[in-house]
């Protein structure tokens, strides 16, 4: 990609970042959300990090390339403690701090 490109793709990508988070605070009041939608998009959050952060500390991938579980895997106890944490405080700082230092932990002794 020539320089040229690469400016044109910076603006377009910005352009659409700055247009798609704005589309709320532009049209304000006027544009309302149906009750049903708005719940369902309540649950939009929590699916992500399902999708995204479960698969990671609960599989691991054997040489030939297959899912396998294992409690020897750094990501399931950071995890584990982490969503321990996060249950019993309820903040965000406890539930970093401890599922970073039970990942730490097992990443030395296992």
């Amino acid at each position: 990609m020539s320089s040229e490109q690469v400016w044109i793709s910076i603006g377009a990508l910005t352009a659409v970042s700055v247009i798609t988070r704005s589309f709320f605070l532009l049209f304000g009041e006027r544009l309302s959300i149906p009750g049903p939608m708005q719940r369902a998009l309540s649950y939009a959050p929590i699916g992500a990090l399902v999708g995204i952060i479960v698969p990671d500390f609960l599989v691991v991938i054997d040489g030939a390339g297959m899912p396998q579980f294992s409690v020897a895997h750094p990501e399931f106890w950071g995890g584990l403690v982490g969503l321990l944490a996060f249950s019993v405080s309820r903040g965000i700082i406890p539930t970093v701090a401890l599922g970073m230092g039970a990942y730490s932990a097992a990443r030395i002794f296992f």
